[in-house]
């Protein structure tokens, strides 16, 4: 297994307990901030937590609040799949029994719930991991999840991570909780808890983005020819998936008038296999157009779904979630 502990700078990692709870921030100070205080109200259960800062200062803040916060500083900005390897690399180096990995903008909506996942773990010597379902997803019983999860409350044995091949370093923005969970499910057990759940504002508007775009294809190009152990029908799953930010592209370049999106493909596909390890983010064109929530209703607006986020024609959309039952869009000029 290759190592990645090299790019920490700085680093505080005092071992207490058997759980490690690693979080990823980056120039997000206030979120992080936010989610520490739902996780310190965490009953029943010890656990350290690590902060995997991405080549900010948001460490330096969250210690002030969180005296005892364990953090790593990260010489760059490795994105979530980076950090979230290194904090997998630190809690086998130190060797914690558990790891449980989530983002920085995800609340448990209980208080108790890291406790109840550690249960489900401990009760039951056949499963490689348990995990928090979404608000807006939930089920009637636990289940042994056959497809890819979010990176939200992943409660995963050390154990396990000895078996497997961590997922790839490389992957930035999107797809990493994609490249790891699928390993997951294709060489383990992962329980999905139906009475354990977090709230994650998972809609933001960035599809109509050419950065979103070229962190897709780049994403899923790097799971089909880079990554190992993952069961062949979830790697056509993802062969298909990667077909959607194309048909994204070529249908806004049209629709919006605006060729950078056909470009952005094109930038994506030829990095990749020019230097897929290399971002190369300066050379992505800025959209025309943007999607901007709002503070009030807007008149006709329409729902977004996967359909209409293809055919961005209209100016006003609507998406709901657990907590806002409706958040509005409009589309205009991207400033």
């Amino acid at each position: 297994m290759e190592n990645y502990l090299y790019y920490i700078t700085k680093k505080k990692l005092i071992k207490k307990y058997p759980i490690l709870v690693s979080i990823p921030t980056c120039n997000n100070c206030g979120i992080t901030r936010k989610t520490l205080k739902k996780i310190y109200k965490q009953q029943g259960i010890d656990f350290d937590i690590l902060i995997i800062d991405n080549n900010s200062e948001d460490y330096l803040k969250l210690v002030q609040d969180f005296p005892n916060l364990n953090y790593v500083l990260l010489k760059e900005n490795t994105g979530n799949s980076g950090a979230q390897r290194i904090a997998m690399e630190l809690a086998l180096k130190h060797e914690y029994k558990y790891i449980v990995c989530t983002d920085n903008d995800a609340f448990l909506t209980q208080n108790d719930g890291l406790k109840k996942l550690y249960d489900k773990l401990i009760n039951n010597a056949s499963i490689d991991c348990a995990a928090a379902n979404h608000c807006d997803n939930l089920i009637n019983e636990d289940i042994f999840c056959k497809k890819q999860l979010p990176f939200h409350y992943l409660f995963i044995k050390c154990s396990f991570l000895k078996k497997i091949e961590l997922h790839n370093f490389y992957i930035f923005l999107v797809a990493e909780d994609v490249a790891f969970t699928s390993k997951i499910v294709s060489e383990g057990k992962l329980l999905l808890c139906h009475n354990i759940t977090y709230y994650h504002d998972a809609f933001k508007p960035k599809f109509i983005q050419n950065s979103t775009i070229y962190f897709g294809i780049r994403g899923f190009l790097i799971i089909l020819f880079y990554e190992k152990n993952i069961k062949f029908s979830l790697k056509f799953y993802h062969f298909l998936h990667l077909f959607y930010y194309p048909a994204l592209a070529f249908c806004h370049s049209l629709i919006l008038k605006d060729a950078s999106y056909l470009q952005t493909v094109f930038l994506a596909i030829w990095n990749f296999f020019i230097n897929y390890k290399k971002i190369y983010a300066e050379k992505i064109q800025k959209n025309k157009y943007a999607l901007v929530e709002s503070k009030k209703s807007l008149p006709n607006a329409i729902p977004m779904t996967t359909f209409n986020s293809l055919f961005i024609r209209k100016e006003y959309y609507w998406y709901s979630n657990y907590f806002k039952k409706k958040q509005f869009y409009k589309l205009q000029k991207n400033i």
